[in-house]
């Protein structure tokens, strides 16, 4: 019996199919879109191990930041009643006189329009700005300068207007373009094109990304839907690039966008938009499944 287990288990370290008991790898290098990891014998090497548990010490890091926000909200919302007079568990702060409906909307009308009239003191309206380093408490030093890069700029368009976004694109890591309101709420993304990324978006073949931003759908594959609106703001995204191009904007006339784009954005019917759009809403609830 001792020499039978010892010649059966001589067998199963040289031959990799053996080794290989789970069936579904063997000795390759997988591709995915956060790298190029080496397995042998069903098994990742030890950098492609470390690499691994470095993305989902990454992704489990977005997590934990994404959770607490609700947290935060209610801390900051407890902190505030404290500031009004509530002091104590159990008390209610009444006060003898309501802010009208008209005062409160125009307060917080004032406030947006100030934070947006400082931000667009570093881009113009229907521009976009470079982008910089996002602020990651934590950050390993091993990993050097942030992996994450935001720019952002605001729209004003006119009914038959659209805006009009070019820009180079990694040939490495993940990018997206995502539309907000004047409110900086996001936009339903589930059910409606109102951002785009590197897995969804046409490249030219000038190896360029060109996307227009309008109220009504222009009939172009890269359109990013702003729900009707004609004021927002977009925010485009650099994560483990190779490079981080400055994006460009400019406000054109939905007439026009034939004479701007290449033929292929138009290469799209009724179909493959409902298509894309199913699509869409398929990986979204499969992503949010609890």
């Amino acid at each position: 019996m001792k020499t039978q287990l010892k010649k059966n288990a001589s067998t199963s370290s040289s031959d990799p199919k053996t080794a290989d008991s789970h069936g579904w790898i063997s000795t390759e290098t997988v591709k995915t879109r956060f790298g190029n990891f080496k397995f042998k014998n069903g098994y990742p090497t030890p950098a492609a191990a470390n690499a691994l548990l470095d993305q989902l010490k990454f992704n489990r890091a977005i997590d934990v930041y994404l959770t607490q926000i609700p947290a935060v909200g209610i801390i900051e919302s407890r902190r505030g009643i404290r500031d009004f007079g509530a002091k104590r568990s159990n008390q209610v702060v009444i006060w003898e006189s309501l802010m009208d409906a008209e005062t409160l909307a125009r307060e917080t009308w004032d406030f947006y329009e100030h934070h947006q009239n400082v931000m667009r003191g570093m881009v113009a309206t229907n521009e976009l700005s470079a982008p910089v380093a996002a602020i990651i408490p934590g950050l390993k030093p091993d990993i050097g300068e942030s992996p994450l890069l935001y720019g952002f700029g605001f729209f004003a368009l006119e009914p038959d207007e659209a805006w009009l976004i070019e820009c180079d694109v990694p040939a490495e890591g993940h990018w997206s373009f995502q539309l907000y309101s004047r409110w900086y709420e996001s936009l339903e993304f589930q059910h409606r094109q109102s951002s785009i990324n590197r897995t969804q978006a046409l490249i030219d073949d000038d190896g360029r990304f060109r996307a227009v931003v309008s109220a009504t759908d222009p009939g172009t594959v890269n359109w990013i839907d702003s729900e009707g609106h004609l004021q927002g703001c977009l925010i485009y995204r650099w994560l483990r690039c190779n490079v981080t191009p400055t994006a460009t904007a400019r406000a054109v006339k939905l007439s026009n966008l034939a004479e701007l784009l290449p033929s292929k954005h138009f290469d799209l019917d009724a179909r493959r938009r409902s298509e894309a759009l199913s699509s869409r809403a398929r990986h979204f609830s499969h992503l949010y499944q609890s």
